[in-house]
């Protein structure tokens, strides 16, 4: 048990990165996961992610040193996209071989709609992966509790780390949580929410069709929030001018290592946000 994810790779970082390592990341991606491992002075090796998720062609291939792949196959953060089976058994081969430990954030694979679950990575390979989630999503932030799953060798080094630098997560709320998990508790309720969800996320969508907005949707699947691609690459000043109105929409740049001077895409987080707040502030972004 951890504080929840970032935990997980905090733990990580410290037993597996030095600054002779590399770290296999995605582009755009999870800013917080990204400065937990670049504190280490490992060595950040992007990979372009699509609609697919993760661009498993761009895996560095004979490099030494890799140690870790930082993924988010159920819902790539920010672009949304899932990450496809053949993307999957690519991304396993190449970190057996190259002896990598692939760490699986599982952001927001709770909320999905109108699409099948996908099998977590670390089904398809328990002797490489580290299944990492939180309950602070799916709760609320201050229950700081989530899990780390993984090789028993790994999950010993993981609990010895926590033991000696920090405390472990509360005890009378890890068995209240326990309770809540047992008593099905726990799947009715991120059922509720995902229909709430959904309503919000389905809200978005008829907002943006109704003002006619230059802006393509990304990442409905699943998850908390979506990528609106506009026509033409005017993201920062719709964003900068919504903000200003008091309505945040970053722009994907955001997300990025490496930002692009033709930055197109903005990011529309939901879940916060009742549905006519979602549509006030789709009016005041696109009227």
């Amino acid at each position: 048990m951890t504080h929840g994810a970032v935990h997980a790779m905090h733990l990580l970082a410290s037993l597996y990165l030095s600054a002779s390592s590399s770290v296999v990341f995605e582009e755009p991606g999870y800013p917080l996961a990204r400065q937990i491992f670049t504190l280490t002075g490992a060595q950040i090796h992007l990979c372009e992610v699509d609609e697919h998720g993760l661009r498993t062609e761009q895996l560095p291939r004979g490099e030494p040193n890799v140690d870790l792949a930082y993924v988010t196959p159920s819902h790539q953060f920010p672009m949304g996209g899932r990450l496809s089976l053949a993307r999957r058994r690519d991304l396993i081969a190449w970190a057996t071989q190259a002896s990598c430990v692939i760490v699986e954030d599982d952001y927001d694979g709770e909320f999905r709609y109108d699409v099948a679950p996908l099998a977590p990575l670390a089904s398809l390979a328990p002797h490489t992966v580290v299944y990492c989630g939180t309950f602070s999503k799916t709760m609320f932030p201050g229950l700081r509790l989530g899990f780390a799953v993984a090789p028993r060798p790994i999950v010993e080094a993981m609990a010895a780390l926590r033991a000696t630098a920090e405390y472990a997560p509360s005890t009378p709320l890890q068995r209240a949580l326990t309770f809540f998990l047992r008593e099905g508790h726990y799947a009715r309720h991120v059922h509720r929410m995902r229909r709430k969800y959904a309503q919000r996320r389905r809200v978005v969508a008829e907002v943006l069709d109704g003002l006619r907005a230059p802006a393509a949707l990304l990442g409905l699947d699943s998850g908390l929030s979506v990528c609106l691609r506009l026509s033409s690459p005017c993201a920062r000043a719709l964003s900068a001018a919504a903000r200003s109105r008091g309505v945040l929409i970053p722009t994907l740049d955001t997300y990025r290592s490496r930002p692009s001077d033709e930055d197109a895409t903005l990011v529309c987080g939901y879940a916060a946000s009742s549905p006519e707040a979602l549509e006030r502030g789709l009016h005041l972004v696109f009227s």
